[in-house]
């Protein structure tokens, strides 16, 4: 599984939405990203791939194109 797939499913386990609806999803536009989510996202990602997502990491992890830049990056690819 690829790493876009692999957030696609942390995202909606976190945010309890179906897969197809993971895309459209951006923080601070939606009830379901609250900080609280932002925080739990935030460490089941660094414990899904097994990295350390750096704090300046957050300002770009907004969306999912965002997130999986963040995790590519803290994965060294």
């Amino acid at each position: 599984m690829d790493t876009t797939q692999r957030v696609i499913e942390v995202m909606a386990d976190v945010f309890d939405c179906p897969l197809e609806q993971v895309a459209q999803l951006r923080a601070g536009e939606s009830d379901v990203w609250d900080s609280v989510a932002q925080a739990t996202l935030h460490i089941t990602l660094e414990e899904t791939f097994g990295v350390m997502i750096e704090a300046e990491s957050a300002e770009e992890m907004t969306n999912l194109e965002g997130i999986v830049a963040a995790v590519t990056r803290a994965m060294g690819r």
